[in-house]
């Protein structure tokens, strides 16, 4: 393995990494949870913000179990918990929608693209440093 990528698998960087997790799914909760302010005087469309927000997350999972799970079951639980945080909000302050959980949906789908594509460049890195 390539010394930057060996790095990246010491024990200090996978509790930085479980540690992000962490943050960015408490941050996530917080702000999912909170009671909805609308935003005066803008028409304001909050689907990409969905969007964005499952593809950090899932993002933040990738980084944390990137030696452990498959991408489909982190792309799996990411939609699953999305679609949990959308039905705890229609329990509350707050209303969920159907489009808001396929934008979340969305986004989750483009992070594991985006890591699917990350994985192959460090799986070539890694071969090629090999043959060096």
């Amino acid at each position: 393995m390539h010394s930057k990528l060996a790095l990246l698998h010491s024990p200090v960087f996978k509790f930085l990494r479980r540690a992000q997790l962490a943050l960015a799914m408490l941050i996530y909760c917080v702000l999912l949870l909170l009671p909805q302010q609308k935003l005066q005087g803008a028409s304001f469309n909050d689907l990409w913000l969905h969007g964005v927000g499952n593809f950090l997350l899932f993002c933040s999972l990738w980084l944390a179990f990137d030696d452990k799970p498959r991408r489909i079951y982190l792309l799996l639980f990411t939609i699953s918990f999305s679609a949990l945080m959308e039905l705890v909000q229609s329990l509350g302050s707050r209303s969920g929608s159907w489009s808001d959980l396929a934008a979340n949906s969305g986004g989750a789908f483009v992070a594991f693209l985006f890591c699917a594509l990350l994985d192959l460049l460090f799986d070539y890195w890694d071969r090629r440093n090999h043959r060096l």
